[in-house]
Formats: structure tokens, C-alpha cells, sequence
């Protein structure tokens, strides 16, 4: 299998093999007569006559049988519309994380060359044996774990695209029980970096976990870069570090980092690995009180709900849920259909609130959702090519059959805004259902109080930032002074 080798640090494998910041290769490179570009409705081709002709979103073998019986079109190799299908898959995520993505995806694309396969014609087995030789080799679960999720990802995006039928990667595991408990410490040895920052991870819940891995990956790049062990790092080091993030991210993001940190160090000299903690002392971005995004007006949450209603019963079942119950994406997507009650006469919902929550909240559907959410419920078991069991299984799923995504919501939300909100399609993201869901609970009278444990608020202050946002443009001075000046100018 065709590889990158990884980096060593600290006596153990690093989580990350890649610079994040260099633009990785794609896996076939374009022909200079024959360029291709990436639009919203599918690849464009430019023609020999310099036409530009807009390939429908179909199976390869279909795109390429249309090319061909074109005479005005200039020859279009496999390899070109696959480059177009990474492409598009690649631009579905942040720019930051495309060169990364792309370079996982492409070790994998590789594998399928050297054995002779078609990677948009994979069977199960293929993946199977992928995923079995990376563990065999020194990556650690966490480097497998990102590099199959990557395929994956890949994958469900052709389903959804319907330029494949199914999804290979469908039962696969991200984190074989095996391998993880080789990556624990034995008694008695050293422990290195990289199990240490597995029994780190081990302490947290999922959505917690996940957020801490990438802040992990992050600093482990850098020390990789820079040449240094993550168990010997001083001062200086933490410092430069900061600079680097301050220098890429937003200051709560510097802040969050900052703090994962401090705490696997923290975690370290627990476990005797450091026998002092350099972040100790970090102090953190002042943030300011009012937060940086209000997300949707009324009418414009209004007008997204009836574009989802145009899009599938589905997408505005998923969206009034985000809208009036003030859900985070990922704990909507997070819910199965054995999760829907009802209680006191209410129908609820049960939740895995993020934060300190830690479990299950029940949580009443307005008489709105609950009736959307039973039209998508009847609708579900014939939606996907896999029949789905009415009674059991993910709430919202793809059309692989396979629980729907963050990404897959986000892009579709980004679609209907083009549409409805053009002027906040550039910036939208689902989190704005969630802030337009508290500012209008205050703007209807809700107590702060009954908004915060609405809302799934670990404090008040946070609540109270989008209420201070609300009210800093409908409470600013300058009304009061120009109706002054007014007053006195008659």
C-alpha cells in the first residue's frame, strides 16, 4: 500500500502526517487542452469549439458515453470526472480543511491504482482491506479513524450525487476495539504521546471528543513542523503556538484550543508522563459580550422553512425543528425515531444535550413539528435505496441510507439561501436557526431563564450575549440623540 510515512514524535506516532498548510496534490491532473471547472449544477467541459456544455449529475460511465457521442466535444478521460467528483466533494467543506481531505482521499485513490480498481466501482471488500492494512502499518487509530472517515465521506457524497448506488464503506468501523486497546499504555512502560492522547480522548463524550481530537491534531502538526517533542515543549513554545492560532482563528477558538491543551497537559502530569504543566497560567482572549452573529429575522427564517417545504418533507421536518425548538444541527441529527414520546400530553423529543446536559433531555415538539415530522415518518421507510424499519433507526438520513450529516444539511441550508436570502448565503450556517430560535423567544417575552433552559444553556451569560445583541442596534443612543437634535431644531 502505497503511503506517506508518519511522523514520530515523542516515541510515538503523530496524529497528523500532513502540513496543513500545504496545498496537497490532486489525484489526476487536468490536460491542458482540455481544462475543466466545477459549477453548482455539475462539471463543466469546455468544448473544442469553446462551447461550455453542462454534464448532468449521472453515473461516470453515462457522462462519459454523452461526451462521446458529442463530435464538438474534445475527448473526457475517467480520470478527468473523477477529478471533478473530488473537486466537488472537496469544496463542501471549510478551505482550510480541503488540502488535508484531499491528501487522505488521494493516499486512498492510489490503493485503488496499484490494485486495479475503478475507485467509483469499490466493493466493500476493497475498503475492508484498506482499512486493514493501515492498522497493520504504524498509523495510529486516531490517523485511521480520519483517513477512512475521509473515504466515507467521499462516498455518501457520490451516493447523494446518485453517481453510485451504494455506499462501500458501510460497515466500517472508525475505531476497531483491537487496535485502540494495543494504543493504550502497557503496566509498567512508558507512556507515549500518541496513547496518552488516546486515553485523553477516552474521557470525553462524543461531540466533546471530537472537537478535542482536531485541537490535538493541530498541535501535534505544529510540533512536527517545528521539530520539537509534545512531552518536552516549554514556555516559548506554548507561546509561539498561540501566535500561530491567533494568526488563523477567531480569539474563542484560540481560547478553546488553548484550553484543550492545557488540559491534556493537565492529563499528563497526572498519568506521571510531565512532571509540570506548561500552559499552566494560559490566560485566555477577553471575548466580547454581544455575540458576533444574530442569525436570521423572523421573515427570513420564514422564508427558508417554505424553501424546505419545497425541498423535501424531510429538509422542513429537520429545519422547523431547528427553527422552533433551537436544536443544534448535531443534536437533531444525533436523535432516532425511538426517541419521539409523548409525555403530559405534549409530543416530545429526546436529546442529547451538548455540554454539561451529559444525557437525554426531553424536550415538547410545537403541534407544527410534530405534524411535519409525521409526514416524514411515513414517508422514510421508501425514501432511500435501503428500507429502513419504521419504528427504529435514525431520525433524518441520507439518500445512502446512512444518518444524515452536518455537511450534508449545511449544503443544502446554503442552496435554498442563495434562493430566499442572497445576501446571507456567503455566510449562513445552520447555528443561525439556533440564535434566531432565542432572539425571537426574547423578542415574544420569554424570560431570559426560560430561554437559557430552552436554548440548553449552561449559563445565563451565554443567553444574555444574544440578548444584548438583540437589543444593541434597537437600543442604540443614536435614536435618542437624533430625536433630541429634533425636537430642538423645532
Amino acid at each position: 500500500m502505497s503511503q506517506h510515512d508518519p511522523q514520530t514524535v515523542g516515541g510515538g506516532v503523530g496524529l497528523v502526517n500532513v502540513d496543513v498548510d500545504q496545498e496537497a496534490p490532486t489525484p489526476f491532473a487536468l490536460s491542458a487542452d482540455n481544462p475543466s471547472d466545477v459549477t453548482s449544477q455539475g462539471p463543466v467541459t469546455a468544448s473544442a469549439a469553446g462551447a461550455v456544455v453542462v454534464l448532468p449529475r449521472t453515473g461516470p460511465a453515462l457522462v462519459l458515453a454523452a461526451l462521446e457521442a458529442s463530435s464538438a466535444l474534445a475527448p473526457t478521460s475517467a480520470e478527468e470526472v473523477l477529478e471533478d467528483l473530488v473537486d466537488q466533494w472537496a469544496a463542501t467543506y471549510e478551505p482550510r480543511t480541503q488540502a488535508q481531505r484531499r491528501q487522505y482521499l488521494t493516499d486512498w485513490l492510489v490503493y485503488c491504482a496499484e490494485h486495479g480498481v475503478d475507485p467509483l466501482e469499490v466493493d466493500a471488500g476493497l475498503v475492508h482491506a484498506y482499512q486493514r492494512e493501515m492498522e497493520a502499518t504504524d498509523y495510529s487509530p486516531l490517523t485511521v479513524r480520519a483517513r477512512l472517515g475521509n473515504v466515507r465521506s467521499f462516498y455518501r457524497f457520490l451516493v447523494e450525487e446518485r453517481v453510485r448506488p451504494g455506499d462501500p464503506t458501510l460497515g466500517t468501523t472508525r475505531r476497531p476495539p483491537a487496535t485502540l486497546a494495543a494504543s493504550l499504555a502497557v503496566a509498567g512502560q512508558p507512556r507515549s504521546v500518541e496513547q496518552l492522547a488516546v486515553g485523553f480522548l477516552l474521557s470525553y463524550q462524543r461531540h466533546t471528543r471530537k472537537a478535542y481530537e482536531q485541537a490535538l491534531r493541530f498541535f501535534l502538526t505544529y510540533c512536527s513542523e517545528v521539530g520539537v517533542d509534545p512531552l518536552a515543549v516549554q514556555r516559548p513554545h506554548i507561546d509561539h503556538y498561540r501566535s500561530v492560532l491567533d494568526g488563523r482563528y477567531a480569539p474563542s477558538t484560540v481560547n478553546q484550543r488553548m484550553v484543550v491543551l492545557r488540559s491534556f497537559f493537565a492529563y499528563c502530569v497526572n498519568e506521571g508522563a510531565l512532571e509540570r504543566n506548561p500552559v499552566r497560567g494560559f490566560k485566555p482572549h477577553r471575548l466580547p459580550n454581544v455575540t458576533t452573529s444574530l442569525g436570521l429575522e423572523r421573515d427570513e427564517v420564514q422564508a427558508l422553512l417554505q424553501a424546505a417545504q419545497q425541498h423535501g418533507p424531510q429538509m422542513h421536518a429537520l429545519l422547523t425543528l431547528l427553527a422552533l425548538n433551537g436544536l443544534r444541527v448535531s443534536e437533531a441529527l444525533s436523535t432516532d425515531v425511538e426517541d419521539l414520546g409523548t409525555q403530559r400530553g405534549h409530543r416530545t423529543l429526546a436529546v442529547v444535550r451538548k455540554g454539561y446536559w451529559g444525557s437525554k433531555q426531553t424536550v415538547p415538539l410545537a403541534p407544527r413539528t410534530a405534524g411535519l415530522l409525521d409526514v416524514w415518518l411515513k414517508l422514510r421507510p421508501e425514501a432511500t435505496p435501503v428500507r429502513h424499519d419504521p419504528e427504529r433507526g435514525p431520525l433524518f438520513v441520507t439518500r445512502a441510507g446512512t444518518r444524515m450529516t452536518r455537511s450534508a444539511v449545511w449544503n443544502q441550508v446554503r442552496a435554498m439561501a442563495k434562493k430566499v436570502v442572497p445576501d446571507k448565503a456567503a455566510t449562513i450556517r445552520t447555528h443561525d436557526f439556533r440564535n434566531a430560535f432565542v432572539t425571537m423567544a426574547l423578542d415574544a417575552g420569554m424570560s431570559l431563564r426560560d430561554v437559557q433552559d430552552s436554548a440548553g444553556h449552561a449559563s445565563a451569560d451565554t443567553t444574555r450575549r444574544y440578548d444584548t445583541g438583540r437589543g444593541a442596534m434597537d437600543r442604540h443612543a443614536t435614536y435618542a440623540v437624533a430625536r433630541h437634535l429634533s425636537s430642538s431644531d423645532d
